[in-house]
């Protein structure tokens, strides 16, 4: 699990240098995830479509965060949302 830390260290100094790009945003708000972190998972992953929300992966990887915390309702509102603005 220490890469995982390693990677959010990684991100963060991304996130530091250009706070306009959403790819660190999605990198780190996929290790917060796994790190089980939810909340910080969703402002970054949040944070990622902002920045382009015509990636679908953010929103997917957004919608995964909401589905295993029992919100399947949002999850699955979240991934249509995401496939509808990617196209």
């Amino acid at each position: 699990m220490d890469f995982l830390y390693k990677a959010r260290d990684a991100f963060n100094k991304a996130i530091r240098l250009n706070s306009s790009n959403p790819d660190a945003y999605l990198g780190r708000g996929i290790v917060f995830d796994d790190l089980g972190k939810p909340e910080q998972a969703l402002a970054d992953l949040t944070k990622a479509i902002e920045l382009a929300p015509k990636n679908p992966v953010a929103y997917k990887r957004r919608a995964d965060v909401f589905l295993p915390n029992g919100s399947q309702r949002t999850g699955n509102f979240r991934l249509h949302e995401g496939i509808s603005n990617s196209a």
